[in-house]
């Protein structure tokens, strides 16, 4: 007796005929037609028995096709098949590598891997070759990352590239032959059974019920033709801010440092450029230098150091000019200024012109949105020995019981319960799986309900 892990499926053959040759089992598939290239007819049957008749055939099918994925005498060596893709595992990873614009290896650079959603923050630097890898991501639905990485050298430009897996190629159906165009003889009793399952309804007035709501009011501005659509340019998403500044408060200002001074809670205005007052500030020819804020004007960063200069214009000789500004976005905590890369904090400005620009292109960041496992399902099954359930309604199922994760215990046994449908049938239990050593096993027998 071992333990296993197994999926157990009951039908009741008399609604869902089907031929047993014919079926996609663990073994066809593990054993058989994932490893050759043409088309099998009737896979399963080289698995139902152990005589002449069957291994005979199984020889001229496999001198007929045989093994395409590997060379016998590799195997022999000892030298094993390169795989293509790794084993999935509970996590992920993310992996790539950060460059120069030269396209040189950035060494020793700075990485930082952000979700807003997931409140994470992971960082790591690049080897010499600039690789970097984050591992033991767990992924749930609608996760989304960002990935930003900075040169040892603040002034160096870099590119984020992200390793990929390789995508399957499409190719053409090897299985074409088994589809059956018969669809009236095969589904014949499947059919039959759901035009009972109709009619139950349609007595009982199943088919006809209609829930009706209240009544509901609607309401909506007046569509106003021509109107340009305000692009979004913070990278947490809309309405992912601490403070907004909007164009009705930047009136009659003479420069927009003038208009902000004071409505920004921690943040000054030194020279021109906003300075937090909560950061250890250095002195660079009288201007403070690790107290700046980061300005994002219309989805371009401008760097507090290297884009001084436009800074100043834009807050101190209004270019653009406050009354052109449609809102300025304040981010102050570290949730929202990861993002970013800033501490200090970001000042994200949109113009009414600009905000209908294209987003700049920045190659030292890549946002990411993963795949994810889909939450598990669970297949209905009534339960008759609840009184929500309605008794009286026949039960003409023929899928009657599936369960895809039975496990046994280390004396190899497990136990489930079903309730069976209404009227006589041929229940066919079929179980598959296989146990912690990789060995296969598969059961199909049959019981009469009455």
């Amino acid at each position: 007796p071992v333990a296993g892990n197994f999926s157990i499926t009951v039908v009741d053959e008399t609604k869902t005929p089907f031929d047993d040759n014919s079926a996609s089992t663990i073994f066809s598939n593990l054993l058989l037609t994932s490893d050759i290239k043409g088309y099998v007819e009737k896979p399963n049957y080289y698995f139902t028995a152990d005589n002449d008749e069957v291994n005979r055939a199984l020889d001229n099918l496999m001198l007929t096709q045989g093994y395409r994925r590997f060379l016998w005498w590799d195997l022999k060596k000892g030298i094993a098949a390169t795989l293509a893709f790794k084993a999935e595992g509970l996590g992920t990873f993310f992996s790539g590598k950060v460059v120069t614009l030269g396209n040189k290896p950035a060494a020793n650079a700075a990485v930082t891997l952000m979700s807003v959603r997931a409140n994470m923050v992971k960082g790591t630097t690049t080897d010499a070759e600039g690789k970097f890898k984050f591992d033991g991501i767990f992924l749930s639905d609608s996760l989304k990352f960002s990935i930003q990485a900075r040169a040892q050298k603040k002034s160096g430009k870099v590119e984020v590239i992200l390793d990929t897996v390789p995508k399957l190629g499409t190719i053409k159906n090897k299985n074409i032959a088994a589809l059956n165009t018969d669809l009236y003889r095969s589904t014949k009793s499947y059919a039959e059974n759901g035009r009972k399952q109709d009619e139950v309804l349609e007595k009982r007035g199943g088919l006809s019920r209609a829930k009706r709501l209240k009544e509901v009011n609607i309401v909506a501005k007046a569509y106003q033709k021509n109107l340009p659509k305000q692009r979004n340019y913070n990278q947490n998403g809309p309405g992912k801010y601490d403070q907004i500044i909007k164009n009705e408060e930047l009136q009659s200002c003479p420069n927009l440092a003038a208009c902000l001074e004071g409505k920004i809670a921690g943040v000054i205005f030194k020279n021109g450029l906003p300075v937090s007052t909560r950061a250890n500030r250095g002195v660079d020819g009288g201007n403070d230098i690790t107290g700046r804020l980061l300005v994002v004007l219309d989805g371009v960063p401008l760097s507090p150091i290297d884009n001084a200069s436009t800074i100043e214009a834009i807050f101190q000789n209004n270019d653009p000019a406050p009354d052109q500004i449609a809102s300025i976005e304040v981010l102050r905590s570290v949730n929202y200024t990861n993002v970013y890369g800033e501490l200090n904090g970001v000042l994200l400005i949109t113009t009414k012109n600009g905000g209908n620009h294209a987003a700049a292109y920045n190659p030292s960041m890549v946002n990411i949105s993963p795949k994810t496992f889909d939450k598990a399902k669970v297949f209905y099954s009534p339960r008759y020995d609840s009184k929500l359930v309605n008794n009286d309604q026949p039960d003409l199922r023929s899928t009657i019981y599936w369960n895809p994760a039975v496990k046994t215990d280390m004396s190899g046994k497990a136990s489930f319960k079903f309730f069976a449908g209404d009227g006589p049938g041929i229940y066919k239990v079929t179980i598959e799986g296989l146990n912690a050593a990789g060995n296969l096993g598969r059961k199909v027998y049959r019981f009469s309900v009455q």
